[in-house]
This record gives C-alpha cells, sequence and structure tokens, in this order.
C-alpha cells in the first residue's frame, strides 16, 4: 500500500462524484420503468377482468394481450440493464478508491469498467424507446387515418 493522505481522499472524492451523480440518475428512471411495468400489470388486469373466460377470446384481445407482454418484457429487461449498469458504475467507484490505495495501475480495468457501464446503460435506454414506440404504435395509428 502506498501513503494515503487526506488530499489523496479529497482527489478520489472528486473523481467519484460524477460516476455517483450516474447512479443516482439511473436509480430514478428505474422508478421510472417500474411505474410503466406497473401500468402494463394494471392494464393486463383488466383485460383479464373484462374478459374472464379466456376460450372467447377475440382476436384483438389477443393482440392486446401480445402487446402488452411484449411491452412488460421490453421494460424488464431495460431495468435489468438499467440496474446492472449501476452496480457496475459501484464496482467503478470502488474501483477508483481502490486505484488511489494500492501502487498498481487500473486505470485499464476502469476504463474497461466503465464501457460496460454504459454499454448496459445504453442497452437499457434501447428497450425504453423500443417499449415507447410499442406503446404508442396505436396513437400513430389513429393519427395517420
Amino acid at each position: 500500500m502506498v501513503d494515503f493522505h487526506l488530499t489523496d481522499i479529497s482527489k478520489v472524492v472528486q473523481l467519484v462524484l460524477a460516476p455517483a451523480f450516474v447512479v443516482a440518475g439511473i436509480g430514478t428512471f428505474v422508478t421510472i420503468l417500474t411505474q410503466r411495468l406497473a401500468r402494463v400489470v394494471d392494464q393486463w388486469v383488466k383485460l383479464d377482468e373484462a374478459h374472464p373466460q379466456r376460450e372467447a377470446e377475440s382476436v384483438e384481445l389477443g393482440l392486446s394481450r401480445d402487446v402488452l407482454s411484449r411491452r412488460a418484457q421490453m421494460i424488464r429487461r431495460a431495468i435489468l440493464l438499467c440496474t446492472f449498469a449501476a452496480i457496475i458504475i459501484c464496482s467503478l467507484i470502488g474501483l477508483l478508491f481502490l486505484d488511489a490505495m494500492i501502487s498498481t495501475d487500473l486505470s485499464m480495468l476502469i476504463a474497461l469498467v466503465f464501457v460496460l457501464a454504459m454499454t448496459a446503460l445504453i442497452g437499457g435506454l434501447t428497450y425504453f424507446l423500443r417499449e415507447i414506440h410499442l406503446a404508442t404504435a396505436p396513437l400513430r395509428d389513429r393519427l395517420s387515418r
């Protein structure tokens, strides 16, 4: 271990502030995704209550359930990837502190972890955009008529 002083700690704290804010932003975004998932579940329950007999399902009802199922799957994947990105960023913060405390250079590992986190976040945002596109399809269809 190298000699670790208060000035070193303050520099590391400055370095980890940006990733910490990213984690906070991801947390807020995951909350929004969770609310969207709850709405999809509520819509599914309303369909089940409105049509309790599944044998008499219409094509339209089947399509509605299919769309809701696809939306739920996309939201679930977005939540998974964004949560994974937040966990990776938390690991990155730990690596930044570790890098300051030991004599081994971890800069390449830190860069790779950061790229992995951003890749997971991009994946989560992409699933979110796909879900938004799917959710607004009926509105786009009505407007195009």
